[in-house]
């Protein structure tokens, strides 16, 4: 039976073979710090790893929290912000499949992280986990990298906020999230269903939700993009959206 955290459901550490066949058959394991893990020790890192399931709008951490957990998306979008004084919150970034977060350079999390959408995770102990990375030096390289996509997150909401004009960043914010999804499944469809709210959107790019919603409609109106309903955006003119986010 699992366990049942803030907000989260654990759904506890699993017997060994059972939690070795979800390793091995995980299709995310390629783009996640597992993949850089030796397949002879595959079974130590499976035998640290639980499973977690977050629902659309539960939190996983928050900031403050004792940093006692890493994590991998393996399915669904997590998003980290931070929240100022007068409530007002700041998304920095959203996780997808085979992303990492988690990890923290003080004993607590320096941000609260929560579920854009339903959600699995994997959960790994953290100090388990730096007793493995002691025994196998090459684990540490492979959760920097890890770590790193984590930053890049956070650079590509600054290079967004760089533009004045509310269009320019949402153009920016589109044609990273594309790029991201043409990564984890390239595809010739030019269609892309954003899991985020307007809200999201509105908190990770530092707009007001109306400042959003004309920012759509303009480049509704550019024919660069045709929207079918609030979360589904069809990509007319990429080049022309890529160059709006680089101008």
């Amino acid at each position: 039976m699992g366990l049942e955290a803030p907000h989260c459901l654990f759904q506890g550490l699993l017997a060994d073979t059972a939690q070795r066949k979800l390793c091995e058959s995980c299709r995310v394991k390629g783009l996640s710090i597992c993949g850089g893990f030796a397949v002879d020790h595959a079974e130590e890192l499976a035998g640290i790893t639980q499973r977690v399931s977050c629902t659309a709008g539960s939190t996983l951490f928050t900031e403050g929290d004792q940093a006692d957990y890493f994590y991998t998306v393996t399915n669904g979008v997590v998003q980290f912000s931070k929240y100022l004084l007068s409530g007002r919150r700041q998304i920095l970034g959203f996780l997808l499949k085979g992303d990492f977060l988690g990890l923290a350079v003080q004993d607590q999390y320096s941000y609260t992280a929560e579920a854009t959408t339903n959600c699995n995770l994997c959960q790994f102990n953290k100090k388990q986990f730096e007793r493995l990375m002691s025994t196998y030096p090459t684990l540490e390289h492979t959760l920097f990298n890890a770590v790193s996509n984590e930053l890049m997150e956070v650079e590509n909401r600054m290079v967004a906020l760089g533009h004045q004009l509310a269009e320019k960043r949402l153009a920016a914010f589109l044609t990273w999230y594309w790029d991201r999804m043409q990564y984890l499944s390239p595809t010739s469809e030019t269609s892309v269903t954003l899991p985020m709210t307007r809200r999201d959107i509105a908190d990770y790019l530092c707009l007001s939700i109306e400042a959003v919603s004309r920012a759509f409609t303009k480049l509704r109106t550019q024919n660069i993009i045709a929207l079918g309903d609030p979360h589904n955006v069809r990509i007319l003119n990429l080049e022309k959206l890529q160059d709006l986010a680089e101008s």
